[in-house]
């Protein structure tokens, strides 16, 4: 499958992890199944071997987007939780107010956060196939990407305002 190909089943995998239970993951699946048909290859599944292609695949769609989804929330759940720690002492203590609050910080912050839910929700990827090839694997690959870049740029604009 070249880069070309692979863009709008990366949206449709996007727009898939918002719902599972929806066309999307049936299309997603789909074209999971005939790409591993073009490939002549099977695609290793759990389940039973009365089990047909679709349906296996279909089930096996929808558990990784699940795990990818929650992957992603818990990570960021867990960076933002632990960004307010030092907010909430701070503003506690009376050592910070939110009007001294300034772009640079605020750009570092965003950098911080971008990076570390990058990095956390790499963690624990357990929805692996053998060839890290299905959609939302590769889905997972660039939001790794793009939260990389946005922390990247974010911490130089810090630098730069």
């Amino acid at each position: 499958m070249g880069r070309s190909d692979f863009l709008p089943k990366a949206v449709i995998a996007f727009v898939a992890l918002f719902n599972l239970k929806g066309k999307l993951v049936q299309r997603l699946a789909d074209l999971e199944v005939r790409e591993d048909a073009r490939k002549a290859r099977p695609r290793a599944m759990s389940g039973t071997n009365s089990e047909d292609p679709q349906t296996r695949s279909l089930a096996l769609t929808v558990e990784r987007g699940r795990l990818l989804r929650r992957k992603i929330l818990l990570s960021f759940a867990w960076i933002v939780g632990a960004s307010l720690i030092p907010f909430v002492i701070a503003l506690a203590g009376g050592s910070f107010s939110l009007t001294q609050f300034r772009t640079q910080a605020g750009l570092g912050v965003g950098s911080v956060v971008a990076f570390s839910v990058a990095t956390l929700g790499r963690l624990g990827w357990a929805g692996q196939s053998y060839k890290g090839d299905t959609a939302f694997e590769r889905l997972d690959n660039r939001i790794l990407w793009v939260l990389y870049g946005l922390g990247a740029a974010l911490g130089v604009a810090a630098f730069l305002f």
